[in-house]
């Protein structure tokens, strides 16, 4: 009988311990793939990847929600390495990135890869803070619609088609015939108002950093930005450096302006005037501001002037406002930190993909290449 009871406690503790090991393991599993946060305590900062054209970007709202929601994190990064893509998507990345700021109060800094252009840039904008590396290549902000047209080709060649609608606009784009006027009229305003939009977030997003420009001595923006054949240094123009001008000479008096800090830029090392002392430089620099539809309306024509579909390295990028600072992935993920108030070493939470089995990936590919897709023809995206 005691043989008996000695066994079943064994046996009792074996399956006790195989239980305990088996939750150890699930739970080591899921923080090595980024699953659980909660148990490392608080200040963790997460990593997004967010890579490749934006034309499916679920998975990564979901993860940004999760991440949102997670009282753990306390800090986000957002590393983009992207061309851009579709606008919807590109559109609903930033205000997943807008919402963990105001929603979900978390710090959001967006590290830029090899290319973070266009809709790739216009996620971002939602962002703390924007680190770049000086060789990343960025900017292209704008949108833009092909349509192929080959109405002399097919006459050439003796093949026509008839084309029975109901609306007067309903087969415009098709590649048999040119363009109406009207119809060309019609998509020039709306690539109009999706290039509005574009402007409009940048404007808000980079509202600091361009300021900050705005209030910069023009004479001495100008002598800093010619080099010695006389020509102004691309990124910067002479209708820039006019909007420069012309933000000085709106001001109530011709006094230095010294700009506030973009959100998330440390103060230089340089600077060392006391927290009393910066209260009364801020209060000079708020009198002394241009009336308010002035400012708008210059915050409004600097940020197209730098949004126009030009191309900029990292390095470019900063000099105009678009990227706060110059660095790596990790120099990102240590500003993050230093934002969100983490001391020490940030413990950095990301998702890793599973391991998949041949079934996995078959059936995955076989709904990729079956599941239809369906895309507008209408881009926020680098068009190479």
């Amino acid at each position: 009988m005691k043989s008996r009871n000695v066994l079943l406690g064994l046996f009792l503790t074996l399956v006790v311990l195989v239980a305990m090991a088996t939750v150890v393991l699930g739970i080591l599993i899921s923080i090595h793939n980024g699953r659980v946060s909660t148990l490392l305590g608080e200040g963790n900062v997460a990593l997004v990847r967010i890579e490749g054209v934006l034309y499916d970007v679920q998975e990564w709202l979901d993860q940004i929600e999760e991440y949102g929601e997670d009282s753990a994190i306390s800090a986000v990064v957002v590393r983009i390495d992207s061309p851009g893509g579709a606008i919807a998507p590109s559109q609903d990345l930033y205000r997943a990135i807008l919402e963990l700021r105001e929603k979900h109060h978390k710090t959001v800094v967006a590290s830029f890869g090899s290319i973070a252009a266009s809709g790739g840039y216009y996620a971002t904008c939602g962002a703390n803070a924007i680190v770049s590396s000086e060789g990343t290549l960025t900017g292209s902000v704008g949108v833009y619609m092909k349509l192929w047209q080959a109405e002399d080709l097919l006459e050439k060649i003796g093949i026509g088609a008839e084309t029975i609608k109901a609306g007067r606009f309903k087969d415009i784009g098709d590649f048999d015939r040119e363009l109406t006027p009207e119809e060309r009229q019609m998509l020039q305003e709306t690539v109009d108002d999706m290039y509005d939009q574009f402007v409009e977030v940048i404007e808000k997003g980079r509202r600091n950093s361009f300021l900050k420009l705005l209030r910069s001595d023009p004479v001495e923006m100008r002598q800093s930005k010619i080099n010695e054949t006389g020509d102004l240094e691309y990124p910067y123009s002479e209708e820039i450096l006019g909007l420069i001008e012309e933000y000085r000479k709106s001001t109530p008096a011709e006094q230095a302006f010294v700009g506030p800090v973009p959100a998330g830029e440390p103060m230089p090392a340089t600077n060392t005037l006391s927290e009393a002392t910066a209260a009364l430089v801020n209060e000079a620099t708020e009198a002394n501001r241009p009336p308010m539809e002035v400012e708008k309306r210059l915050l409004k024509e600097f940020a197209r002037q730098v949004a126009d579909g030009k191309i900029y390295t990292g390095r470019q990028a900063k000099e105009i406002g678009l990227v706060d600072h110059l660095g790596t992935l990790d120099d990102a993920i240590k500003l993050a930190a230093k934002i969100a108030g983490i001391q020490g070493e940030p413990n950095v939470i990301e998702k890793k993909p599973g391991r998949q089995g041949l079934i996995d990936l078959l059936t995955e590919g076989l709904a990729k290449v079956t599941k239809p897709r369906m895309y507008s023809p209408f881009e926020y995206r680098f068009p190479y």
